[in-house]
């Protein structure tokens, strides 16, 4: 993915975030960009949005595939066709986003 030169080049335009990604995002197993916006145009912090969502994220994988340790983890992620933020729902990404 190319970030822009200037960190704070949609700071304060969600739509110019929106036509940046709609080109340049990769698709990750975590975050799509619409719930990823709060970052780079709110400057919420990520990092912190990130960490806790990884615990979400843990448990939204079936058990039985944790079970099975890192590997089946990291494979079921890799086919799973929504990013995890997705699978929680606007509610929960904004409680989140409101503790960053």
């Amino acid at each position: 993915m190319t970030a822009p030169a200037d960190p704070n080049a949609f700071r304060g335009n969600s739509e110019a975030f929106l036509a940046w990604a709609a080109e340049h995002w990769q698709q990750g197993p975590q975050w799509c960009p619409k719930h990823w916006m709060p970052c780079p145009v709110e400057g919420r912090n990520g990092i912190n949005a990130t960490m806790l969502l990884m615990p979400a994220m843990l448990e939204s994988i079936p058990q039985d595939v944790r079970d099975c340790g890192p590997s089946a983890m990291n494979s079921w992620m890799a086919n799973t066709l929504q990013p995890v933020c997705c699978r929680l729902g606007d509610e929960a990404i904004a409680r989140i986003w409101a503790e960053c």
